[in-house]
C-alpha cells in the first residue's frame, strides 16, 4: 500500500493520478466518485474501485446545552431525527458538480488579465478551451460575467461581485 498523502484536489483528478505511474489507492466516500467514472475507465486501466468492508464510519456526539425547555425538545426532536436519518440512509448520489476547480481558476485568471489569451497564457491552455470554460461557467450561473470586446473582455457586474465574494470567502 503506498504511504498515505492528502491531496488539495477535486475528484476529476482521477484519471491524472491513474496515468501517473506507481500504486494509487484513494479513499473518497463513495459519493465523490465521479458520475462518469464508469465510462472513463477505459483510460484509467490501473485504476481499481475497491468498496471498503467495514464501511468507513464517524460516530456523531450531541449534546443539549440549554435549559429552555422549548429549546430543548427542538434540539431533541432534531437528534432523534438525523439518528432514524442516518440508520436508514439514502443511495449516495455521485458527484457531478456543475464547476470544478479549473473553471473557478479559470474565471479568476480571465479576471485577473481582463483578455482571454492572457488568461489562457497564465494557465497554460488554449483560448478555445478557456473560452468553454467561461461558456460553461456562465450557463451554470446563469449570467453573463464579462463582455466580450474588440481588445478583450470587460466583467460585468456579476463578475466583480463574484470576484469580491471569493475574495471575502477565502479570508
Amino acid at each position: 500500500m503506498p504511504t498515505p498523502r492528502r491531496l488539495r484536489e477535486d475528484a476529476a483528478i482521477l484519471a491524472r493520478l491513474s496515468r501517473s505511474g506507481g500504486a494509487t489507492a484513494l479513499l473518497p466516500p463513495h459519493s465523490l466518485i465521479s458520475a462518469n467514472l464508469a465510462r472513463r475507465r477505459a483510460e484509467m486501466a490501473d485504476l481499481s474501485v475497491e468498496p471498503l468492508d467495514p464501511p468507513l464510519a464517524s460516530p456523531i456526539t450531541a449534546r443539549i446545552s440549554t435549559a429552555e425547555p422549548a429549546r430543548a425538545t427542538a434540539a431533541t426532536a432534531y437528534i432523534h431525527r438525523l439518528t432514524r436519518m442516518l440508520a436508514d440512509p439514502p443511495p449516495p448520489e455521485p458527484y457531478a458538480p456543475a464547476l470544478g476547480l479549473s473553471h473557478l481558476r479559470g474565471l479568476d485568471a480571465l479576471l485577473g488579465a481582463e483578455t482571454m489569451t492572457a488568461a489562457a497564457r497564465v494557465l497554460n491552455l488554449s483560448q478555445p478551451t478557456l473560452s468553454a470554460r467561461l461558456g460553461r461557467i456562465e450557463a451554470s450561473l446563469g449570467t453573463q460575467l464579462f463582455h466580450r470586446k474588440a481588445r478583450g473582455l470587460v466583467p460585468t457586474g456579476a463578475a466583480r461581485m463574484r470576484r469580491e465574494r471569493c475574495g471575502r470567502d477565502a479570508t
